[in-house]
This record gives structure tokens, sequence and C-alpha cells, in this order.
């Protein structure tokens, strides 16, 4: 009986959390279509898939995107990772130049919570551990509903699917303090399409496909980071 009520609570689990996707990726694709049909995308995907080598030997990353740090003076495991991601180092890119250009143009009372946020994500960042690659708890509300602690098969991709999960919350979080406390600033840096990178760069599943759409918009360039030049008047 026991067992019973746990599988139909399980299969009652799958199924919400199938909608839920189901109807996320709806609504992100109508945001994202407000923004350029698909087929305008496609390139671009192309473009950002491109990798560097998986196995980077001697530490040789001359083959893959820079990130916003010097790959030669990489100590931390996830800095040696990125490095050789051309993935990770997009989405470093893009935090780092978003965070930059935020800070420059804060007032100085207000940039201590929002360099609180980047000490946030480098610490959940580096937590990830090469021999437990995981994602996220089940009670973690930067998750979506029903994510569960799991290990993933393949130590690359779980490894690199961790540092892209804390990449990601640190953009919500900037984006969530920005446009509660500075909407302003916000749509100076988004001012292509505010309303739906409003919504693609709060929603942990809709971000990545949103790097395609910033390079489309000519808000981000091939690396990830941010070219946009915000007046601070």
């Amino acid at each position: 009986m026991i067992n019973s009520v746990k599988i139909l609570f399980n299969t009652l689990i799958f199924f919400s959390i199938s909608l839920y996707a189901a109807s996320s990726l709806r609504t992100d694709r109508v945001i994202f279509e407000r923004i350029a049909p698909l087929e305008k995308i496609e390139k671009i995907q192309q473009l950002f898939f491109e990798r560097c080598r998986d196995y980077i030997e001697y530490e040789d990353f001359s083959s893959c995107v820079k990130p916003s740090f010097d790959c030669t003076k990489a100590k931390k495991d996830t800095e040696l990772f990125i490095c050789q991601s051309n993935t990770l180092a997009k989405v470093d890119n893009f935090l780092t130049s978003y965070y930059n250009l935020v800070i420059k143009n804060l007032p100085e009372n207000e940039k201590p919570k929002v360099r609180n946020i980047a000490r946030k994500m480098m610490k959940e960042r580096d937590k990830c551990d090469l021999e437990r690659p995981y994602l996220a708890k089940d009670d973690d509300p930067a998750t979506f509903p029903g994510q569960v602690l799991y290990r993933i098969e393949n130590d690359y991709s779980a490894y690199e699917d961790f540092i892209v999960w804390a990449y990601r919350v640190g953009i919500q979080d900037l984006t969530e303090y920005l446009l509660k406390n500075n909407p302003k600033l916000f749509a100076k840096i988004f001012y292509k399409h505010t309303e739906e990178y409003k919504d693609i760069l709060r929603k942990y599943d809709a971000l990545w496909d949103g790097l395609f759409y910033l390079y489309y918009d000519n808000l981000i360039d091939k690396t990830g980071k941010l070219i946009v030049k915000v007046d601070s008047k």
C-alpha cells in the first residue's frame, strides 16, 4: 500500500514537472519570437555551440573563448574548467560584464549589495567538486519545481551544468535586484526589447537561449560580453 502511494505520488510529481516545463517552454518561445523568429537565430546558435577541445593538454587554452579572467593564472578547479569550455566562458563573460556595467553606474550606497550578489555566486560556483558534481537541492527556490539532488553519469556534463547553474542564479539575482532598485539602469543596458529581457534574465531555463537573442540584438559580442555603453546621467 505504501509503495503504491509512493509510486502515485512520484507519478503526479513527474506530470506536474512535465506540464510546468511545457507551459514554461511555450511562454518562453512567445517571448523569444517577439525579438526574432527562430530561423534568424539558428546561425547564431551554431556560432555559440562551437566548442574548443573537450580536453586541454598542458593547459593550452588558445583554441577556447577567453573568460573574464586570465587562464594562465587560474588556480581553482572551477576556473581551469571554465577555461576549457566555450559555454562556460561565454556565461562568465556575460555575468562579469553585466556586473561591471551595473557597479559602474550605481550610486555608492547600492554597490555593497550588488557585490554581495557576486560573492555569493562565486562561492556557490566554487563549491563544485569534481568527485561530486551535483546540481541543486529540491528546496532551493532558485531551481525549477521538483528538482532533486542528483548526479549525472557524465562528469564533464555534470561539472559544466553545476557551474552554469551558479552563474544563472547570479544573473537572476542581479536582474531581480536591478529591476527592484534601479529599473532605469536595466532599461539603459537592455535598451532593445527591454520587457522581453526582464522575463528572459529571470527565468532559469531561458537564460542560455537568451544569449542568442542578446547577440542578435547586438547587445553582446560573440564571446558573451555586453557591448552596451551606458550614460550614467
